[in-house]
């Protein structure tokens, strides 16, 4: 089902929701040493743009990522359930 809020404003034929796998490759990366508030104990941390393999882009984060070596373009990840805000990813070993 489209939420309300799309659908009134004649977009329902434009999305579509959309099971995904949650897992994907990175595309892209920044390695955060100062965060905002919901972060602050997490720096430092990678924000990241995921391709899913549903060639869904996302953006989210993996915690404790201090240094490009400990992460490539290319890595694959997984999106986690996690109590902590926004989308959490974890990297996948090859």
């Amino acid at each position: 089902a489209i939420p309300d809020s799309v659908a009134s404003r004649g977009l329902g034929d434009v999305y579509k929701r959309q099971e995904i796998n949650n897992v994907g490759k990175i595309v892209t990366y920044t390695i955060q040493t100062v965060a905002p508030d919901p972060f602050v104990n997490e720096v430092p941390y990678a924000w990241v743009i995921v391709e899913l393999d549903e060639k869904i882009r996302i953006t989210g984060w993996i915690p404790f990522i201090s240094s490009e070596e400990e992460l490539k373009i290319g890595q694959k990840v997984k999106l986690v359930k996690s109590y902590k805000p926004g989308m959490v990813f974890e990297k996948i070993s090859e």
